[in-house]
Order: structure tokens, then sequence, then C-alpha cells
């Protein structure tokens, strides 16, 4: 009942797309983000990881936006297998290890790519590549 006149709430209206009774994820108590104990070690009010949001107080946590458009797209068939980013001297770069087992240079800033090894360098691009 609403109070005042003794009636039931209106529905409220629907949504197209949207669920018709959503259940809000509700994060109250975080604290802080902590990445060194092994993740059964994290407290309650703690979290081990916080892919897509930047903490910026208790309880409170801000979506990271997109920047805008693709840095680097293949060709063909051809799909990032991963990618790492980088500096040389001042100029920062992204390494990206793509699916034939080539590695490209993107330069962050310009988007200019350069072929670092030829496809067939890495023979097992499903692996992976460590940059350091």
């Amino acid at each position: 009942m609403d109070g005042q006149s003794g009636q039931l709430p209106a529905k409220p209206p629907e949504t197209p797309g949207f669920p018709e009774n959503p259940f809000p994820y509700v994060f109250e108590g975080f604290k802080t983000l902590n990445t060194k104990p092994i993740r059964n070690d994290v407290a309650d009010d703690e979290m081990y990881i916080c892919d897509g949001f930047m903490p910026i107080g208790k309880s409170n946590l801000r979506v990271l936006p997109d920047i805008g458009s693709a840095l680097y797209t293949t060709s063909g068939s051809i799909t990032i297998v991963s990618f790492y980013f980088a500096n040389i001297s001042g100029t920062p770069i992204a390494v990206v290890l793509e699916s034939d087992g080539s590695l490209t240079q993107v330069n962050t800033v310009t988007s200019s790519a350069t072929t670092i090894a030829a496809a067939s360098t890495i023979t097992t691009p499903a692996d992976g590549i460590g940059v350091s």
C-alpha cells in the first residue's frame, strides 16, 4: 500500500530490452583492491581483481570508458592472440601476437604498424609470449 491513498503502487513501465524485474548487484563495504595474497585469502571487503572498473574510494567504483576506435586490426581470418604495451625510448608501443605466428609493433600515438616477426615465427602462438 502506498501509505496515503491505501492503494497498491502502480507497476513500473516496461522498458524494451530490459528485464522485467532486474536484480541489482550491490557491492557495499568495499575497501580496496588487494592483489598481494592468493585469491582465497582476500577479505570479504576487498577485491583481487576489478576488471573494467577503477576504485575511487570506499564502496565507490567507476566504469572505465572506452577511448575510441581500434588501435590495430588484423586482416582475413587472422586474430589477435595477445598484446602487450611497452616503451621504446619515449615512444609508447603495443606488441601484438597474431594467430599466424607473426609479431607486429604498433605505435600507440600514430597507430603505425611495423612487422617485427613474419608469419610462422612463433610456432605455437596459442601459448602466447612473455614480454618484459
